[in-house]
């Protein structure tokens, strides 16, 4: 998590430019899923807007295997932005990541400063939603998409997963 504190607008050449000469904070956060193909090959970027929130998803691209700390980078790179755009550092209200939580929470909490959880997978056995719905509410770009991560994830199906965990 530490690599974000090293990554400054510059080294994102003209998306780094587009996000500190931003009027907003949101302006700045609203144009990165637009030209997140200048710095990564590897994963589209979705933005998921509510009326007081902004929130992003990070999907790979087919055939792509995205390491959890490259996701771990990319938000930790957005919160160090997000400082120097604001000044200040009280602007992410919570996380939560798709993927076991680790032994050790200090990076994240230090870095983050928020609630964060992990191993989103209840949502799938704690709701009514189809698992096409709840890919969309999840981000993805396509049901195939969060099929394919989740299988990466546990090894199995979102629907095979879901009939295992029913009681």
């Amino acid at each position: 998590m530490t690599v974000g504190q090293y990554a400054y607008p510059m080294h994102f050449r003209s998306l780094g430019l587009l996000m500190m000469t931003s009027a907003t904070l949101a302006q700045a956060f609203e144009a990165l899923p637009n030209y997140s193909a200048l710095v990564s090959n590897s994963a589209s970027i979705k933005l998921q807007r509510t009326p007081d929130r902004l929130g992003f998803t990070i999907s790979p691209l087919p055939g792509v295997d995205i390491s959890p700390m490259s996701i771990d980078a990319f938000f930790a790179t957005l919160v160090h932005h997000g400082e120097l755009i604001l000044g200040h550092e009280k602007f992410v209200l919570s996380v939560e990541l798709m993927r076991a939580e680790p032994k050790n929470l200090r990076p994240w909490q230090s870095c983050l400063s928020c609630p964060i959880s992990f191993d989103k997978q209840e949502n799938l056995m704690n709701t009514e939603l189809s698992i096409t719905l709840l890919s969309d509410k999840l981000g993805y770009t396509s049901l195939t998409n969060f099929s394919r991560a989740f299988h990466r994830w546990h090894g199995t199906s979102p629907a095979a997963f879901r009939h295992r965990s029913k009681p």
